[in-house]
């Protein structure tokens, strides 16, 4: 249930359809009904506002107790700190917050709201700091923030300086400040002042701002002064580190037959995992880390850990990877590489606040390569492109030969749809090294993504010919001679892939989409459920089952499938966005918006999810609110692929608008192979609108034969409701719910 509540009052209001009650601290078995009129009434003129979502009224309960304590403490403080209160109001106010700082929630609370502006010149923090005697945390808060009054002016002087243009009012910049003070982002700025770039990240992650330009360009301007000027010194190092002279070798075992035992050892738990024996698996581990505790190094068991969680990686499970990566910085936590990998387990589970903490304690151990190219590619998936790019520009500058970093950037610009920037940055790679496979094989797709597919055929052949051994020029080569049209010779290569890498379930779910996309779904079903046999820690198997029982209409088969998915890992983004695609189409609109996150896009998943959250608004019916996010998404998304998807949504509400030449400029330039249908079968709506025979005809004959039988269910609908000399019974509300259908299987 959702309520307003508020800590100064005590009280919260919950809505119950179109009833109202009062819930309060005071009489807490007590729900009051109360008319809309009289809520003003209930809160009068206080500040501390907010929503909550609660489970139960004992939750509510809770939480009005909080903010009660939260508000209270903060009053108490204001009032240890005003040297105009008699002396003994204050040493009552110290001994009350002493209780109330045991609640970390209380703390961190009044901190953020000390730390949002230096303190007034009433203010008295060293008589506060004396009065609290043996109280340490409020002692410990008070000091800091004495300590921390000259950063804290020199950020509240450059905020208020910024222009209330950057926010569009003078109530809009108060607002966001009120925002960035209960979020922690002023207290952020000044403690973390010592970590260079790193505050400004943390902010543009922030789950209330990323994703948000308002935001990000007022984080850029109010930090620009205080941007890092210098780059650390990366070849230093502490000498003392690499003293062993009083070090003692003696183990119970020699080191090579400690690291052969450990090599077996990591064998068989591989073996235990590719069955499906987690346990098992993990239990073997407890046994490699008692060994290698006895005969190894830290630093080699966390070699172990880290290569067992690559392993899960390579297996496609970011959780059994992130239970590797925790335990190996639980035995080497001066390990860089270990903080590394625990950062890219935390990025495979979107955890991204996490991602960067352990990517940043990477870097502080030593590692900074490493940890600026996790960084850059956390920023990349936040959406932080511009940020990105600088971490990535850096690591160019600082370290000549790091290929990862340049390979990276021209990446970032490939899915940006910037072709000819990334072609650029792959060639000037390649006169430095044109034996780099990686670049030759980026190159090659950035062809491919421009229709180019003849010279991305050849460029491929030479790598494939040149690098038998891996995978993705091959696999890349096979989805190539496939849109050419080169079907059977296609499959074959990707049959041969799979017999080439048996333990990579990549060939065997690339093979499965691939007879997907070819219209053989009943094919394309059996080879997801033999991925998933085959490999049963990678749930990416039944995904591709429940995503193509949706493509082909099979909306309730579709939905149980999800739903088994969600039982094994429910945290699984894109499983919640196909499962919502799936309710939206079976007109369950409200079981779907639960199902989507709320806040405004950042990452490429949240993207996704937020165009089927506009798809939501369209189905329903409510065209404003799905057009006002439509349109957001085709001028603020920074993928060019999901651009595409924003754009032929917003082609079909242009359709329902009578704007049908502006639906037709939406969608004849889009080339995605996963919309391309559905934006050939809406243009055919927008020229019959138009009258438009030619192309009406031009479009029914580019949608193929093989698409989702969606699509080709659409496409025969408009050409029944326009074309036929028959009387036919299809509404043009009939055909807008199936173009929605449409778009929502292609998500």
């Amino acid at each position: 249930m959702k309520a307003l509540v508020s800590g100064q009052a005590g009280l919260a209001i919950v809505r119950d359809g179109d009833h109202f009650c009062m819930v309060s601290e005071e009489s807490p078995s007590t729900l009051v009904h109360i008319q809309p009129a009289d809520i003003r009434w209930c809160f009068g003129s206080i500040g501390d506002l907010t929503e909550f979502d609660a489970d139960t009224v004992e939750a509510l309960l809770e939480e009005i107790k909080l903010r009660q304590s939260s508000d209270r403490a903060l009053q108490l403080t204001l009032i240890l700190l005003d040297q105009d209160e008699p002396l003994v109001v204050r040493k009552e106010a110290a001994e009350c917050l002493s209780e109330l700082f045991e609640i970390d929630e209380v703390v961190t609370f009044v901190a953020n709201r000390l730390y949002s502006a230096p303190m007034p010149d009433a203010a008295d923090l060293d008589l506060a700091i004396e009065l609290c005697n043996e109280d340490t945390l409020t002692q410990g808060l008070l000091k800091g923030l004495l300590a921390d009054q000259q950063e804290i002016r020199d950020r509240w002087e450059v905020w208020d300086n910024l222009p209330i243009g950057m926010f569009g009012s003078l109530e809009d910049k108060r607002r966001f400040r009120s925002v960035a003070t209960r979020e922690g982002v002023f207290r952020q700025f000044v403690q973390e002042s010592d970590k260079g770039d790193w505050a400004l990240y943390q902010m543009l992650s922030h789950p209330e701002f990323r994703g948000n330009p308002k935001a990000r360009a007022v984080f850029q301007a109010w930090y620009e002064p205080f941007r890092t000027t210098h780059t650390p010194d990366l070849t230093a190092f502490d000498e003392e580190n690499f003293d062993l002279s009083d070090r003692d070798f003696q183990s119970p075992v020699s080191a090579h037959t400690a690291f052969r035992s450990a090599e077996k050892q990591r064998d068989t738990i591989k073996k235990l995992l590719m069955s499906d024996r987690v346990q098992q698996a993990l239990q073997y581990t407890d046994e490699l880390i008692l060994s290698q505790r006895r005969d190894s190094e830290p630093e080699h068991l966390a070699k172990s850990l880290c290569d067992l969680a690559q392993f899960a990686k390579e297996c496609g499970s970011p959780e059994l990877q992130l239970t590797f990566a925790l335990k190996a910085t639980e035995e080497a936590p001066q390990d860089a590489w270990a903080y590394a990998t625990l950062g890219d387990a935390y990025r495979g589970m979107t955890k991204y606040q996490e991602a960067l903490d352990a990517f940043q304690k990477s870097t502080s151990l030593g590692d900074h390569l490493a940890g600026n190219h996790g960084r850059a590619e956390v920023l990349k998936d936040l959406g932080q492109i511009d940020e990105a790019l600088e971490v990535l520009d850096f690591c160019i500058r600082e370290f000549q030969d790091d290929e990862v970093a340049a390979n990276s950037r021209a990446a970032t610009f490939a899915d940006l749809g910037r072709f000819n920037d990334a072609l650029a940055a792959y060639d000037s790679l390649l006169e430095e090294n044109p034996y780099d496979h990686v670049a030759r094989s980026g190159r090659a797709q950035v062809l491919r993504m421009m229709g180019r597919l003849p010279e991305a055929l050849d460029e491929l052949n030479g790598i494939v010919r040149e690098f038998p051994r891996e995978a993705i020029p091959a696999y890349a080569r096979a989805e190539v001679l496939r849109e050419m049209g080169d079907v059977e010779q296609a499959e074959l290569e990707m049959r041969t892939l799979i017999d080439q890498f048996p333990d990579d379930p990549s060939p065997r779910l690339g093979r499965a989409r691939f007879l997907r996309d070819l219209g053989r779904f009943d094919a394309a079903i059996a080879a997801f459920d033999d991925a998933y046999r085959v490999h049963p820690l990678n749930i990416a198997g039944l995904i591709g089952k429940a995503d193509t029982l949706r493509k082909l209409g099979e909306f309730e088969l579709a939905k149980s499938t999800y739903q088994e998915v969600i039982e094994k890992v429910n945290s699984n983004h894109q499983v919640r966005v196909g499962l919502a695609s799936v309710f939206v189409a079976l007109s369950d609109y409200e079981a779907a918006l639960d199902l989507l996150p709320r806040e405004l896009p950042a990452t490429k998943g949240e993207w996704v999810a937020y165009h089927v959250r506009g798809m939501t608004f369209l189905r329903r019916g409510d065209f404003s609110r799905a057009r006002n996010m439509l349109e957001w998404g085709v001028d603020e998304c920074p993928w060019a692929e999901q651009r595409e998807y924003f754009a032929t949504a917003l082609a079909t509400c242009r359709i329902r608008e009578g704007r049908c030449q502006e639906a037709i400029g939406l969608v004849e330039h889009v080339s995605s192979v996963s919309i391309y249908p559905a934006s050939l079968a809406i243009g055919m709506h927008a020229y019959a609108e138009l009258g438009d025979d030619k192309n009406f005809q031009k479009a029914y004959d580019a949608i193929p034969p093989a698409a989702s039988p969606v699509v080709l269910s659409l496409r025969d609908s408009i050409s029944a409701r326009y074309k036929s000399t028959e009387v036919v019974s299809v509404s043009n509300e009939q055909i807008f719910s199936a173009e929605c259908d449409v778009l929502l299987v292609a998500a």
